[in-house]
């Protein structure tokens, strides 16, 4: 079973659907409305919306932060288009530091939609994008690829920690 075919086969808008062959990160609930975020987990510090396949490695990551003494909630965006703008706003509103991770090419995907309505609703924002840097890699296996381009837990946790410390954005309130 997919989750949010039905709601996929019964909409008149076209869409893209990517499937992977690993288990789900978290076990997801069965309200799935297309263009609304799902809540996986809280945090202050820091919001990742994450859109395809590294939810396991955002949850992660927000794990490993917490570790470090702050918190990172994750929002699994569902889709990109539309954009549920009402959970990025709020999560721009929560948190000092939005990460947008992404498994393709970071242009045209979910950073530059974030920026766009960001921009367009005049929320300032610190954003950090992480996704494929628009460079085409050699095909591999998933595990390899995530430690080849710094897509694993732990490697994006630091990316996160480095921007965070660089940017100045302060630790859980």
């Amino acid at each position: 079973l997919v989750l949010g075919l039905p709601e996929v086969l019964g909409s008149p808008r076209p869409f893209y659907v990517r499937l992977h062959h690993t288990d789900p990160a978290v076990a997801h609930r069965r309200d799935i409305a297309i263009g609304r975020a799902e809540r996986i987990r809280e945090g202050a510090a820091a919001t990742l919306l994450v859109a395809g396949v590294l939810l396991r490695q955002a949850i992660d990551a927000a794990a490993d932060l917490e570790r470090r003494g702050w918190t990172a909630a994750v929002l699994n965006m569902r889709t990109v288009r539309p954009l549920d703008e009402e959970a990025v706003l709020q999560a721009a509103s929560d948190c000092p530091l939005l990460v947008t991770v992404e498994d393709h090419f970071v242009p045209g995907g979910l950073y530059s939609a974030v920026c766009e309505l960001l921009v367009r609703r005049g929320a300032a924002r610190t954003v950090l994008p992480i996704g494929l840097e628009g460079k085409w890699f050699t095909p591999c296996l998933l595990p390899d690829l995530l430690e080849r381009e710094e897509l694993t837990g732990p490697r994006l946790a630091d990316r996160i920690a480095r921007t965070r410390e660089a940017k100045g954005v302060p630790h859980d309130a």
